[in-house]
């Protein structure tokens, strides 16, 4: 096989293996320190209660995560039945890319918006604009 697409926790497992090498990596275009928590807007507008602390509660399993890497791999271990050194591997991705505060940059998301029209992902008059796409409303 010449070409294959995989999720990062399977590309790590085969790579670890021997199995594959990493040619071209989409993660490079993907934003560092990018969470994504999604909501229906009408359940948004109804319930901003719940949706303001499921984000909370979100950010703070993050800042678990990034302070506490023992517990995480051991956990990334035994629930996944990954190896120490898989284990390892994606937690340092993890820790790396998620964010802290889960604030949205704007210009980020209009230049995510662009590179899909301009790479074939969507149709530039079916493309909502950035700010429809996220609130600030949560996070600040």
């Amino acid at each position: 096989m010449d070409v294959i697409f995989l999720s990062r926790e399977q590309l790590i497992m085969l790579e670890l293996g021997g199995q594959v090498r990493s040619v071209v990596s989409l993660w490079n275009y993907v934003p560092k320190n990018f969470v994504a928590f999604s909501s229906h807007k009408g359940f948004m507008a109804n319930h901003p209660d719940v949706v303001r602390r499921a984000a909370q509660a979100m950010l703070k399993a993050t800042a678990f995560i990034k302070g506490n890497p023992d517990w995480t791999i051991e956990k990334m271990k035994t629930s996944s039945g990954y190896s120490t050194e898989a284990a390892t591997a994606m937690y340092k991705d993890i820790r790396e890319e998620i964010s802290a505060d889960g604030k949205i940059d704007a210009d980020l998301v209009k230049r995510l918006i662009i590179f899909s029209i301009d790479n074939g992902l969507g149709q530039k008059e079916k493309m909502p604009a950035a700010g429809e796409l996220y609130t600030k409303e949560f996070t600040g």
